[in-house]
């Protein structure tokens, strides 16, 4: 499977401002929570959404890189999570 890069833009006041495919993605995905706009009191968030199996999620800054602490999901039965 190709894997599917996404960026998950966030602010310093920890709000999802939005997510969109790094490049032409192969694969359908979304971002369920946080929703966007959501603002998060907390460090460390919980990312979910949902996709085609089997296809790998990154949660990357607006400059592509990997936000700290993040790990990459696999999109597993159609959903995937990531902290």
């Amino acid at each position: 499977m190709a894997a599917v890069a996404a960026v998950v833009a966030l602010s310093s006041a920890g709000a999802l401002l939005g997510t969109t495919a790094a490049q032409a993605a192969p694969a359908d995905f979304s971002v369920t929570s946080p929703t966007s706009g959501q603002t998060v009191d907390s460090r460390t968030v919980t990312f979910t959404g949902t996709g085609t199996s089997g296809s790998r999620i990154n949660v990357l800054d607006e400059n592509g890189d990997r936000i700290p602490g993040t790990g990459s999901a696999v999109v597993s039965n159609g959903v995937w999570s990531t902290t």
